[in-house]
C-alpha cells in the first residue's frame, strides 16, 4: 500500500515535534542543574533532523539563547547554549 503525502507529512510533524519536546526536556534540565553564567554543551544520541534543530533554535533564540548544534567524530552529537 501506498503511502499518501499528507499522511506521510502529518506523521514526520508528529515524529519531529516529540523529538523537539525530548530534546527540549534535555536541555532545560542540564541548564536547570548546571548552568553557571558560562557555555554549557549538552550531549545527544543522534543528530537531530533540520526541521527539528529549526525548532530549537527558534524557542532558544526567543528566550535568550545562542544555541549551536554540532557533530565531533570523538565526542558525538551535542548542543551548545550560552
Amino acid at each position: 500500500m501506498a503511502l499518501k503525502k499528507e499522511g506521510l507529512a502529518e506523521k514526520l510533524q508528529r515524529e519531529h515535534e516529540a523529538e523537539v519536546k525530548k530534546i527540549e526536556k534535555l536541555i532545560d534540565d542540564k541548564l536547570a542543574r548546571d548552568y553557571t553564567g558560562r557555555p554549557i554543551s549538552v550531549t545527544l544520541e543522534t543528530y537531530p533532523h533540520e526541521k527539528v534543530r529549526q525548532e530549537l533554535t527558534r524557542r532558544y533564540k526567543e528566550a535568550g539563547w545562542t544555541i549551536e548544534f554540532k557533530d565531533d567524530q570523538r565526542d558525538g552529537p551535542f548542543i551548545t547554549l550560552q
